[in-house]
């Protein structure tokens, strides 16, 4: 953009009590025109009443997308600086008894919503480079794409489609002048859990004899117990790294996350599944299934 107008950012899934929430704030605080979307206007009427300017958007839905972007670039003379990928579903449900209907679901949000919008606004952001701004996307992942979780098998899939996406739009589009930065999410104390929902074992869930446990982790209850960082914090470090003049391209913050950084950096495959078996009381778990149905020991 022109040095005297102020950097746009566009964020999706901003709804209060979640990242992105914190993240329009700290944006705005930082003098930028915010755009703050969210499918449900109602849940980003907090935004609105503080001066930022909210637009309804479902990353799904193609005819919402174009909506949005020729709203937006009506408003900026058809150019955005910043474009922050951060609608995303959580599923957590044991591999073996997803419904295969929600696990496309779920994808159709966290990867092909990220595929769809960078389509969309792309040449919004190229124009933004014509004029002398270095446009950046910023796409909000999870550690969970690169260690495996138990009981969020689909969850953890589509974040980890969505990094290899994200690590080859960022060679693609720096011909066109857009960087492309990685947000790798460790645990962030927000509604994330509360607005997913948990999900009950279907009659007959080989973990049944475990079901209660299970259900209480897929609620967010051992999560919680990790989340280390406020929405808060959490947004003022991804802000400050995507205004930065240097940006690390990918970044991990959030509860777990430098462990999570350690072990893939510098372990073996064996060791970080024995760190996340004792994590979630794995062994324990195990023995309890097989004692409830006379199995063998191995």
């Amino acid at each position: 953009m022109a040095k005297s107008q102020k950097q746009s950012v566009l964020i999706t899934g901003c709804s209060e009590g979640g990242i992105g929430f914190a993240l329009a704030q700290e944006f705005h605080r930082r003098g930028l025109r915010v755009f703050a979307t969210a499918r449900n206007l109602g849940k980003v009427q907090h935004l609105r009443d503080a001066g930022l300017e909210v637009i309804q958007l479902d990353v799904v839905d193609p005819a919402s997308i174009r909506s949005a972007v020729e709203n937006v670039s009506q408003l900026t003379g058809g150019a955005l600086d910043i474009l922050v990928n951060n609608a995303g579903n959580g599923y957590q449900i044991p591999i073996l008894d997803a419904d295969l209907a929600e696990a496309r679901r779920l994808f159709e949000v966290n990867l092909f919503g990220v595929l769809a919008m960078t389509q969309a606004f792309a040449p919004l952001l190229v124009a933004a480079a014509t004029k002398g701004s270095k446009p950046r996307i910023v796409n909000i992942g999870s550690v969970v794409s690169r260690v495996p979780v138990p009981w969020g098998g689909v969850y953890n899939a589509s974040k980890g489609a969505l990094a290899i996406l994200n690590d080859t739009m960022r060679l693609e589009l720096r011909a066109l002048g857009i960087e492309v930065l990685h947000v790798v999410t460790g645990g962030i104390a927000t509604k994330f859990y509360t607005n997913s929902g948990g999900q009950k074992l279907p009659e007959g869930s080989l973990y049944s004899p475990i079901a209660s446990h299970i259900e209480a982790n897929v609620g967010g209850g051992e999560a919680k117990a990790k989340q280390t960082v406020t929405a808060e914090t959490y947004a003022r470090k991804v802000v400050g790294n995507a205004l930065s003049s240097r940006p690390t391209t990918t970044m991990w913050i959030g509860g777990m996350s430098f462990i999570s950084w350690f072990g893939i950096k510098f372990g073996w495959d064996s060791v970080r599944d024995l760190i996340i078996t004792r994590m979630f009381s794995m062994a324990s778990l195990e023995k309890k299934l097989k004692e409830s149905r006379q199995l063998p020991k191995a």
